[in-house]
Order: structure tokens, then sequence, then C-alpha cells
């Protein structure tokens, strides 16, 4: 799986990218297989009332289409520490990707009902 972890306008804390891959990694080991996966952390445009506040998005291809989160900085100031973005941002994807698994699931086990299994006389 090809992976690319970009920082915009702000330094990461030590360790920040380390992070980001193992929480691709856990995110593959629930069962999401990813061909390719971007993420890019950057400021959000300073205000006085938020303080630093982060955008993160991410972009993970998967072999049955695309996932994308976007995550802007809101007024609960739930994004001024760059790793409860981060945190939070993934946490959507992992949902997007269980909504997605489960949905499949649900279509292919109706295709398997609707398939005459055998005929008997």
């Amino acid at each position: 799986m090809s992976t690319s972890v970009r920082f915009r306008n702000v330094n990461p804390p030590e360790g920040m990218e380390d992070h980001i891959h193992e929480r691709i990694a856990k995110l593959e080991k629930l069962g999401t297989p990813f061909n390719r996966c971007d993420v890019v952390v950057e400021a959000a445009a300073k205000s006085h009332a938020k303080g630093n506040a982060f955008h993160v998005r991410i972009h993970a291809t998967v072999p049955k289409g695309d996932l994308v989160v976007d995550r802007d900085a809101d007024g609960d100031h739930g994004n001024e520490n760059m790793h409860t973005a981060v945190n939070g941002a993934f946490d959507a994807l992992k949902r997007q990707a269980r909504n997605r698994n489960a949905s499949h699931h649900r279509t292919q086990s109706k295709i398997v009902a609707l398939t005459p299994i055998a005929l008997v006389s």
C-alpha cells in the first residue's frame, strides 16, 4: 500500500507521523484493505477566538472506491490539539469503512439468498 503524510503550515509534534501510520495499520487489521492512503494535516486559518486549530483530510483508496474524510476545526475547540484532530479524522474514516463493509456484506447476502442451490426430483 502506498501512503503519503503531509503537514502544511505547521510543525508536527514528534511521533505524529508514526502515529498516523499506526492508525492506518490498525484500520487494515480490521479488514479494510487500502490501495492508497493520503493524509494532510494543516493549520486552519488563525483566529483569536479559536487559537491554533487544525484541518485534517484523509483520502483512502479501497478496492470498491474511495473513502474521504475532511475534518475542519469547529466551534467547540475539539481540533485545537493536533493529536485529537487526527484521531477524530481516523475515527470517522473507520466508521466509513465499517459502513461500506456492512453494505457490501448485505448485498452479497441478498445475492446468495436468491441463487438456487439445486433442483431435487
